[in-house]
């Protein structure tokens, strides 16, 4: 599931892109004055304005020669999260590379993860995973089934779907995203997905997925 663009909002607009272009050093590619788009990798990130706050998980995948400078610059601006443990540095049991997480001025959980790949700008390769609470995991899960998943479901609130290339992460409305107590919970999200060559679904053409109860809309090319 290779991620092309996601849409979220924000309630800092410039805070927002002060960070995202000066601290974590993502190309900036097109702006307004109610949104911005900056580029990480093969994937476009869009936060566009909002009068009320909101509450995001999402992952980056970087180059693992430039994850330590990543990590510095964080760790200098924003600091890092720690957990239990009081680690700051950790070891993704999915992905197996290092990883670290920090929150970004709208108090977004983000996390950074380390491939052994080859880097664009920075380093950087794509979004990798996307939070997605839901009331219900498994009749999300259901609905999303026709993108197909390598993944199986950890549990009735926890479950990644997608495959190497991308996941949404599927939480139970309310779980504390890791590695806080903060409860995990539903704002807008729109994503652009595009599928691998050979995927049978890709042969009818675009098609989307909507749940407008959630404000959630996934569009696959």
């Amino acid at each position: 599931m290779n991620f092309h663009v996601l849409s979220v909002v924000t309630s800092k607009l410039s805070d927002m892109k002060r960070f995202y272009t000066e601290v974590f050093r993502l190309p900036l590619t097109s702006e307004d004055s109610a949104s911005f788009t900056v580029k990480a990798g093969s994937s476009l990130l869009r936060f566009s304005e909002s009068a009320e706050p909101a509450f995001y998980h999402y992952a980056f995948a970087i180059a693992k020669p430039h994850f330590e400078a990543c990590l510095q610059r964080i760790k200098k601006h924003q600091g890092l999260l720690r957990d239990r443990d009081g680690e700051e540095r950790m070891t993704s049991v999915i992905w197996k590379g290092s990883q670290i997480y920090f929150e970004d001025p709208e108090g977004n959980i983000v996390e950074v993860l380390s491939f052994e790949e080859e880097g664009a700008e920075g380093g950087w390769l794509r979004i990798q995973e996307i939070g997605m609470p839901v009331p219900d995991v498994a009749a999300f899960a259901e609905k999303l089934s026709v993108l197909g998943s390598e993944f199986e479901a950890e549990s009735d609130t926890f479950r990644f779907f997608g495959d190497r290339r991308g996941v949404l992460v599927l939480v139970k409305q309310g779980r504390s995203w890791f590695p806080t107590n903060r409860p995990a919970a539903i704002h807008p999200i729109i994503v652009e997905v595009e599928q691998r060559s050979g995927e049978s679904e890709g042969e009818r053409g675009p098609f989307t997925i909507e749940q407008p109860e959630l404000g959630y809309t996934i569009t696959v090319r």
